[in-house]
């Protein structure tokens, strides 16, 4: 039984091939989120499909927000949609990668942001809301934080600091012609970068975002009676160890139950497969799938 499952964020693509245990893992620089990307998101996800046959497929695509959105997508796909193809919101696909099934709580820190909680037929997503009214806990909002701030130093209204160096370097000759050229994917790279490489720049604006995600996953869980399941996390920003340290630490003065890092959230479109097949899978199997990713990508 050959299983694809595809992982399509706002800046990046993940294809997992998984067959009796064994997986082959290809990642695009380009994301499949059609608001963000158009056209090409849906020739992306076409070519996809293409280059790779399976017995089921299972679609985990951000940007799958209103009614209108599904309908995007179900007619995009054609006579492919059906039954061996399955299309949910990326953050379902996260939350089975976390706990091998649909039940428990999950936020995202990547392009967008959001706290995802299911129990039962209860569910609910929070925060988000799209770049230009939420994701407030994303990569994308810690990079317009530093593009402000860099602002106002080139204005002279702020004092220049190192990320003002730091930015002219990175933006080139023209920064300010640079920042208007700039898409939403790549104003999140900033933003994690930014965190990575100059976190003392930024540590105000950190601490507020990880604050504000812990405190959002706190309503969830007591909203949905998840006060004792764990909460996992994934997605760009929590690469930035600062960001991760203060995130953690929020949950753990919460007393809520930290849960893991997930680093492939496309291992749980395997999960999802084999639950609809009646072969409800290990959640052990799918942390060692992660896991035995992550090898394969650094190795």
């Amino acid at each position: 039984m050959k299983i694809l499952s595809i992982d399509g964020g706002g800046s990046k693509t993940e294809i997992l091939l998984w067959e009796d245990g064994e997986a082959h893992l290809e990642r695009l620089e380009a994301g499949i989120n059609h608001h963000i990307h158009g056209g090409d998101a849906t020739r992306r996800l076409l070519g996809i499909l293409d280059r790779y046959e399976a017995d089921i497929v299972v679609l985990g695509l951000a940007g799958l927000d209103t009614p209108r959105d599904w309908m995007h997508w179900r007619e995009a796909l054609g006579e492919r949609y059906g039954r061996d193809i399955i299309l949910v919101h990326d953050v379902d696909m996260a939350l089975y990668a976390g706990e091998g099934r649909g039940v428990g709580i999950v936020v995202i820190s990547g392009t967008g942001s959001n706290v995802y909680a299911r129990n039962g037929d209860g569910w609910l997503k929070m925060g988000d809301w799209g770049s230009p009214y939420g994701d407030d806990y994303s990569a994308h909002e810690l990079g317009r934080i530093v593009l402000r701030r860099f602002l106002r130093m080139y204005d002279g209204r702020a004092p220049r600091t190192a990320l003002y160096e730091y930015l002219m370097d990175r933006l080139g000759p023209s920064p300010v012609d640079t920042i208007y050229d700039l898409d939403i994917p790549s104003v999140a790279r900033i933003g994690v970068e930014t965190c990575i490489e100059m976190p003392n720049e930024v540590i105000d604006a950190l601490e507020e975002i990880a604050y504000g995600l812990a405190r959002t996953a706190q309503l969830a869980a007591e909203r949905l009676g998840l006060l004792d399941a764990r909460i996992h996390y994934t997605g760009g920003l929590f690469r930035c160890r600062l960001y991760a340290k203060l995130f953690k630490k929020h949950i753990r003065y919460r007393g809520l139950i930290l849960g893991r890092y997930i680093g492939h959230p496309v291992v749980g479109g395997v999960a999802m497969a084999l639950e609809k097949m009646g072969r409800p899978v290990d959640p052990r199997i799918i942390e060692e799938l992660d896991k035995r990713l992550d090898h394969y990508e650094q190795g």
